[in-house]
């Protein structure tokens, strides 16, 4: 325990010079966060502590999305969030399909490779989101959306391949998993009004401490059966905010929790980082370099549709492709499957890209804004210049 204690505190030093200093210099923290955990390791942490910290952080971010993010308009979306996630789908999967395929890997390999590579990493962008203020900004919306249709994506994808390939430290049915997403579409769109009633009405009679359990117990409820049945924690603790969100406890929700997200998100991509194994990236930076490029190119495209479909202007749609950009927690989920099922070559290429587009895509949110409105400047000049 002492030891323990012990290299919790020097993480939690090192991580707050790492995140003072990223802010003097005006970026995000997070790419900081990652780079500490990949080069510095977690002295005196147990495997056990950091899952636990990163399940915790990652819930704690995703909710506090799902708060911002009215479940009403979820539902009335459903149609065009369909949409949406089959343009995401249909754009950025072919990417790591096609670069396994260049790289002579077998058609297995590269289409865990795709796989890997198409879905956008729901705790970075979220960590983005929450640490630049942007849960108004008009492309949040959109961006939210998007990683939610990826979730359940990447959830049906991995329930398929659990059929031939053994999920690392777990046996679930894909039964299973598909009657997860079953029921969890049910709760937000059946259940959801009859749900956020109950809470109002329990929620006002509780005092401060008792609401704060509460919510906490709801929170990891939904977030343990997420992950206990296949699906990821991040989208049963995103789908706890968007019911909360929709309460009369939304604001007394914030006041309480609001101190715990910022030391949990920390430690989750800090924990993240220590996940990806420094001297197995030595010869796959170059393709790893080149298929991050691809990658976010094939972000910035699919944005591009979605966002003309939605009617958003030049600029946001370039800010919302640069928002989804970063891979993360679930590229590395599905890249085990490969290593397990033999692929071993899937391991340094995926933590390669990861930690390229972790640490660009954070970057290049951030400086979202400025670019698009460059890039809207740049289209309109284009547009009015004589043929």
């Amino acid at each position: 325990m002492a030891s323990l204690l012990l290299g919790l505190a020097v993480v939690l030093l090192f991580l707050a010079v790492a995140g003072g200093a990223s802010r003097w210099l005006g970026l995000s923290a997070i790419p900081a966060y990652i780079l500490l955990g990949v080069f510095f390791g977690g002295p005196g942490l147990s495997t056990e502590a950091v899952h636990l910290i990163e399940a915790i952080g990652v819930a704690l971010l995703l909710f506090f999305v799902g708060l911002e993010f009215s479940f009403l308009r979820l539902r009335s979306q459903a149609r065009s969030l369909a949409a949406a996630g089959g343009i995401d789908l249909l754009v950025n999967f072919p990417v790591g399909l096609v670069a396994g395929l260049l790289l002579g890997w077998p058609f297995p390999a590269s289409f865990l490779l795709g796989a890997a590579l198409y879905i956008s990493s729901s705790a970075i962008v979220a960590g983005n989101i929450a640490q630049l203020r942007r849960a108004a900004y008009p492309d949040t919306e959109s961006a939210l959306g998007i990683l939610v249709a990826e979730d359940i994506i990447i959830a049906v994808i991995l329930a398929g391949l659990a059929l031939w390939l053994p999920i690392p430290g777990r046996d679930i049915p894909p039964a299973v998993t598909f009657g997860a997403i079953a029921g969890l579409l049910v709760i937000l769109f059946v259940l959801g009004r009859p749900l956020c009633r109950v809470l109002d009405r329990i929620g006002e009679r509780l005092e401060n401490e008792a609401l704060l359990l509460l919510v906490s117990g709801i929170l990891l409820l939904f977030s343990g059966a997420a992950l206990a049945t296949g699906l990821s924690e991040a989208i049963g603790a995103f789908a706890a905010g968007l019911l909360v969100g929709d309460s009369s406890l939304k604001e007394r929700v914030e006041g309480l929790l609001g101190p715990f997200q910022g030391l949990f998100a920390a430690l989750f991509f800090f924990g993240f980082g220590l996940g990806i194994d420094e001297g197995a990236l030595t010869g796959v930076w170059r393709a790893g370099l080149l298929i991050s490029v691809a990658a976010l190119a094939s972000k910035l495209i699919g944005a591009w549709w979605i966002g003309a479909r939605r009617g958003l202007s030049h600029a946001v749609r370039v800010n919302l492709g640069l928002t989804i950009s970063p891979r993360g927690e679930f590229s590395i989920l599905v890249a085990s499957y490969g290593v397990a099922a033999g692929h071993a070559e899937l391991r340094p290429l995926v933590a390669a890209v990861v930690i390229i587009l972790a640490i660009a895509g954070s970057l290049l949110t951030q400086a979202g804004p400025r670019i698009g409105a460059a890039a809207a400047r740049g289209i309109a000049h284009l547009g009015s210049s004589p043929l």
